[in-house]
């Protein structure tokens, strides 16, 4: 496949840094979200940029606590900064205000060089083989940079990173040379308020390297680095070895990608505590995504898995989007004019990705990048349109979960919500919040359920006396409740001599069919005669309590288990609990 070209040759790849890793972690005080589906981000709003946009970061470059974007342009010889003016719910920037860099400008990150607790950027000059660094001089509210400050660098930077690479605690310089075929790493020697970086030292990659990427990758405490190599359709990985004061690096392992792979990002995908490698394919139209096998001291990834994208992927970014705590992918399509969003259903040592859902964007998008830019704890995304001299920003609309462990696309979802939101449940786990659905429910716990449900959501009852069942002492969690449970007379305990309640017994789903007709018709209520058919296949109408099963699938409590059964003998899930409380006791 041909690659793309503009008016000075190849659009070399780039390396984008987020200054702000927002998305990177479940929503604030909210589980799980929804599978990713075509309602889950706004239309794009537009913000105006420099002349072909590329590669963008984010971070709060004002101190005002929000999020801003920093773009370089790559025709037109600045970083664009816009300041953001969002409030949540609400995405909005002010005007675009550029700072000169050098020629060809094809990155910019973000990151504090100097030491004077405001982020600076760094950016890749391509045609000037420099980067520059513009000193932040900023106030709340008012966005400004010093003079830019150039460094060498190898042939045709195409990429920056920042990290403190040799461990003297000031942030260095990685730079991915295209036409170098290496990687120039800068020194920090910076004071506060003063840039300044030793001379660059090169080391070998493979052809053409177009991104660099920096992480621990052996978790021997050092950041390693990751080199994107376009014409080998290979990543480079490059473990430190440094020592304060003195970078050095073991030679390159190349690792197999797809073709003509574009840009590589590090998460840890599976959650096994190994940061992954994902790379987007530009001509395979795919991510490429390789498994961390690596111990301290040496380096190793299992061979690519690739998961589908839209049309010649440009840029791959990694963060959590729907709030399940795994980090979920993005990928801007250059020819699609569109974003992929592919979620994360990966469990540890086993990478996976459900399948793409795409998203418009403007015309050529170059990057993507993911932060929670309105403030509401929702992880958005911004896209750089090369030939729309724009940014677009997708806001974030998932709905809300209360529990972690309940995503919206879950048959139980809105039942467990309205359970939660009539104060019957408090869920079964907290920080974070669980509700527990494929657990059982025992005899003790449908107790508190039912009453709760009864009597609403503010009612205890009386303290319990420990001397009903013989099994429930006044010591039991629950004892109150139980007791409460057979005054009202919706139970007769499980033995009657002596008398017991069976607490941590599983209530099975023919059990909880009397249970809950009692508690919403009254302890003395009994169904109507069973008749010729029970309407389930695997309820007769000699089952001891078919008249009582029937009757709730009369009233629409239930409809079974599926395929015309009721699973009679089946303990009863948290999941069904919830809609049956529901259901039994209308509530909103």
């Amino acid at each position: 496949m041909k690659h793309i070209t503009f008016n000075r040759g190849i659009i070399f790849r780039i390396f984008l840094v987020l200054a702000l890793v927002a998305g990177m972690a479940s929503f604030p005080g909210q589980g799980a979200r929804a599978a990713i589906d075509a309602a889950s981000f706004a239309a794009k709003v537009d913000f105006g940029t420099g002349t072909s946009p590329f590669r963008f970061a984010i971070g709060d470059l004002d101190g005002d606590g929000k999020p801003d974007l920093a773009v370089a342009n790559a025709n037109g010889g600045s970083v664009s900064v816009l300041r953001n003016t969002s409030t949540s719910g609400s995405l909005s920037f002010d005007a675009k205000v550029d700072f000169n860099t050098g020629t060809s400008p094809y990155t910019v990150a973000i990151g504090d060089l100097d030491g004077d607790g405001k982020p600076d950027l760094a950016v890749a000059n391509l045609n000037s083989s420099t980067v520059s660094v513009l000193r932040n001089t900023s106030t709340s509210g008012s966005v400004a940079f010093a003079a830019k400050v150039d460094f060498g660098t190898g042939g045709g930077p195409t990429s920056v990173a920042i990290g403190d690479l040799d461990g003297d605690g000031k942030p260095d310089l990685a730079v991915a040379n295209y036409n170098g075929n290496t990687i120039s790493l800068l020194r920090n020697t910076s004071t506060s308020g003063s840039v300044s970086f030793a001379a660059k030292v090169d080391f070998s990659t493979g052809t053409n390297p177009y991104d660099v990427a920096i992480s621990d990758l052996d978790g021997d405490g050092k950041p390693d680095l990751a080199v994107m190599n376009y014409n080998e359709d290979t990543v480079s990985v490059l473990r430190n070895t440094s020592t304060s004061g003195s970078v050095a690096f073991a030679p390159k392992v190349d690792f197999g990608t797809g073709s003509h792979a574009h840009n590589v990002v590090i998460g840890d995908l599976d959650g096994d505590g190994k940061p992954d490698l994902a790379v987007a394919n530009y001509a395979s139209d795919t991510i490429s995504l390789l498994r961390n096998t690596s111990t301290s001291g040496s380096i190793s990834f299992a061979a690519k898995v690739d998961f589908g994208t839209g049309n010649n992927p440009y840029y791959v970014a990694i963060g959590d989007l729907d709030g399940d705590g795994k980090p979920d992918l993005a990928a801007a399509n250059w020819t699609s004019n569109n974003v992929s969003v592919l979620r994360n259903t990966s469990t540890s040592g086993n990478v996976s990705f459900a399948a793409k859902v795409n998203f418009s964007a403007g015309n050529n998008p170059a990057s993507v990048a993911i932060g929670d830019l309105d403030g509401d704890g929702k992880p958005d995304l911004a896209v750089a349109n090369w030939n729309s001299d724009s940014v677009s920003v997708l806001r974030n609309t998932q709905l809300p979960s209360t529990f972690a462990d309940v995503p919206t696309d879950q048959w139980y979802y809105s039942w467990v919500e309205r359970l939660y939101a009539a104060g019957i449940t408090s869920g079964c786990g907290t920080n974070p919040l669980f509700y527990c659905p494929d657990d059982s429910v025992t005899r003790a716990q449908m107790a508190k359920f039912i009453e709760k449900g009864i009597n609403g959501s503010a009612y205890t009852p009386p303290a319990g006396t420990g001397m009903v069942f013989a099994d429930v002492p006044l010591s039991y969690w629950a004892d109150n409740w139980i007791e409460k449970f057979y005054a009202d007379g919706i139970t007769s305990g499980c033995i009657l001599s002596p008398l017991t309640y069976c607490p941590d017994n599983l209530v099975t789903r023919a059990q909880m069919a009397i249970f809950l007709l009692r508690a919403r018709h009254g302890h003395a209520y009994t169904p109507p005669a069973v008749g010729g058919s029970t309407g389930f296949n695997d309820v007769s109408t000699s089952y001891w309590d078919a008249a009582w099963i029937k009757q709730l699938a009369a009233e629409a409590i239930t409809s079974g288990c599926g395929s015309g059964n009721y699973c009679p003998e089946d303990p009863v899930t948290r999941a069904q609990m919830a809609k049956f409380l529901v259901l039994t006791f209308n509530l909103p």
